[in-house]
């Protein structure tokens, strides 16, 4: 999942994520945009990236079970919770890579957008 900021200074988190895999209604639920060839917007538009100033960003991603759909992602900025998603499948198996052994992790960063 990767963060994005479109005209206007629009935020949305740009998922690529098993399109097979989720749930028949992902597409349906609001701030949810599908794109078949490319991934999936997720929050587009439910928040917006100051210009000129810092934007304090914390993603939360817990990944979800093998085989089950209960990951999650989360966006706060600013400390204020702008987005969630839940009920996400991101993986069908166990892997493990250099700096993430946890199912989940926390990554803060300082953005600025000038």
């Amino acid at each position: 999942i990767r963060l994005m900021w479109r005209q206007n200074g629009q935020g949305e988190l740009y998922a690529y994520i098993p399109k097979d895999r989720q749930s028949e209604s992902l597409c349906q639920q609001m701030n949810v945009i599908c794109n078949a060839e490319y991934g999936y917007s997720f929050g587009r538009g439910s928040f917006s990236w100051k210009t000129k100033a810092w934007n304090t960003i914390t993603q939360t991603i817990r990944l979800n079970t093998v085989g089950k759909r209960d990951g999650m992602v989360a966006l706060e900025l600013d400390g204020r919770t702008v987005y969630e998603m839940n009920s996400l499948l991101y993986r069908d198996f166990n892997f493990t890579a250099a700096g993430i052994g946890e199912p989940s992790f926390l990554r803060v960063l300082r953005l600025g957008l000038f």
